[in-house]
């Protein structure tokens, strides 16, 4: 009978040869562990578990994947990483340089999508109507005005607008 130790030492050894632990004889699937056949297999046993569960159970799960992914973010945070996935964060951010572009991006395309989905003076995040000369309703412009207010209090916009004035006023080189 094979011990833990023997099962981990093998999962290591085919783990960082590119073969599939869980049959031994496929390559793995690209970026994966697994062979394709593997996580099929893995995703079937997922889905009909999930199936046979009751909605009480399928909510005590939930519940414990939202506390463990809370659990992560302090944890990541607390060390200086990127909360979303582990690499060091950037200067002043909770997210790394990659992260935080695809996070723009993301938040980018979102705000198009609504301004472009939206009849003219209807504001942009609700169905109410806008401000007059504006393209929020009242309680938006409110939470961006607080949103600026505290960006603009934030110390790393502080440091980031110092910089920008010293190399507006060092003088010129030639």
């Amino acid at each position: 009978m094979r011990t833990a130790e023997q099962a981990m030492s093998d999962y290591q050894f085919f783990k960082s040869h590119g073969i599939c632990p869980n049959c031994g004889k496929e390559k793995a699937a690209p970026g994966r562990v697994c062979c394709l056949n593997c996580l099929d297999k893995q995703n079937i046993r997922r889905l009909v578990r999930w199936d046979s569960m009751t909605e009480e159970q399928k909510e005590q799960v939930r519940s414990r994947v939202r506390q463990s992914g809370k659990a992560l973010y302090k944890q990541r945070k607390a060390a200086g990483l990127c909360v979303r996935c582990g690499k060091p964060a950037q200067k002043g951010y909770v997210r790394c340089y990659e992260c935080n572009i695809k996070n723009t991006n993301c938040t980018r395309r979102r705000r198009n999508r609504k301004l472009s989905a939206k009849a003219p003076g209807i504001c942009c995040w609700c169905s109410n109507p806008v401000k007059p000369g504006f393209k929020l309703c009242q309680a938006h412009y409110n939470r961006q005005v607080e949103i600026l207010n505290r960006a603009r209090s934030s110390s790393a916009v502080k440091e980031s607008v110092a910089v920008l004035w010293k190399m507006i006023k060092m003088p010129q080189r030639h």
